[in-house]
Parts: C-alpha cells; structure tokens; sequence
C-alpha cells in the first residue's frame, strides 16, 4: 500500500537555496509523483542536481515505512495478552510487601504484663517504676510516636538511659 505522503526536511531548504521558484516547482512535482507511483519525471533545470540526494531519503523512508509495518504485522500474528489479562491491572509488589510486613508487627508484638516488666527491671537492677512504664504505654496504645512498639525491653532500656542522664543532670527531670 502506497503512502499518502512523502516526508519533506528542512535540511531541504538549504539544497533548494540556488534553484529559482520554477525550478523548486518541477522539483516538489516531481517529488510527489516519484514518492505516489515510483516514476522519475525528467528534469531540465537545476532541480535534476538536487533530486537524486531527495530521491535517496524518500528511498530510506520508504524501506524503513515498510520495516515498520512487517515488524507490526509479525507482532500482531503473535497475538496479545490474554483476554482475562487484559484488563486486570498487575499487583504491586512493594505494596504486598508492606502489607505482609504490617501483618508481621501486628502478630509479634504482644504487650507485657506488669509481672513481665517487674522480673525483668529485676534482674537488670533496673531504676525504672514497672507500673509507671506499663501505665504509660497502656495509654498510649503501645505505640513509640506514630509507630508501633515492637521491643518493650528496648524500650525499658531507652528510659533506663534517660533516667540516669536525669539524675546526672537535675534539668533533665520531668519533675522538676
């Protein structure tokens, strides 16, 4: 199937430049008969020094036209995806991820009893008040800022730190 169109580049106007406006006329006719039907038309002027570089391009473009209509063909012989596929957007695994991680914090982290805090402030010889700990993340939802808490002990250990940073610098104390 023949082209409705032949493809005409600026770099043109620079070989078009020595030719007079008749000339660039019988130049652009014969452009457009060689790119429909494939005939050369005979040129007397100038122009037949600037057609066969045009010719050539309208050539490659051509071959490369029907390169890409082949190539497409073949593609389409192949087919598509499959019906079912076709409209069902594909998961993203990064959000299944988070959601599998989330599932995980929410399953491991249990809260401990006030029992579970006294033995093990007990055994560190920990300065930290058990019931004042249990009481404060009770009310808090057992949540360090927006995340939730995933290791009580570390967290005991955190107010240990800062318990002793408090008692070496009375400023540092709550209440004071």
């Amino acid at each position: 199937m023949a082209r409705e169109f032949f493809q005409a580049y600026h770099s043109y106007l620079e070989a078009m430049e020595p030719l007079t406006d008749e000339e660039c006329g019988r130049l652009f006719r014969a452009l457009l008969r060689y790119s429909a039907a494939g005939q050369q038309s005979p040129l007397c002027g100038n122009e037949r020094f600037v057609f066969p570089g045009m010719r050539q391009q309208i050539d490659r473009d051509i071959r490369s036209y029907e390169e890409k209509c082949s190539r497409n063909r073949r593609n389409g012989a192949l087919g598509g995806r499959p019906k079912t596929e076709r409209y069902r957007t594909p998961p993203k695994e990064k959000e299944k991820e988070k959601e599998k991680e989330k599932e995980k914090e929410k399953k491991m982290f249990t809260p401990p009893t006030l029992a579970q805090v006294q033995a093990y402030c007990a055994g560190r010889g920990s300065p930290v008040d058990p019931q004042r700990f249990v009481d404060f993340y009770t009310a808090n939802g057992w949540r360090l800022g927006p995340n939730p808490m995933r290791d009580w002990k570390a967290a005991l250990r955190t107010w240990e730190r800062r318990d002793a940073a408090a008692q070496e610098n009375p400023f540092l104390r709550e209440d004071v």
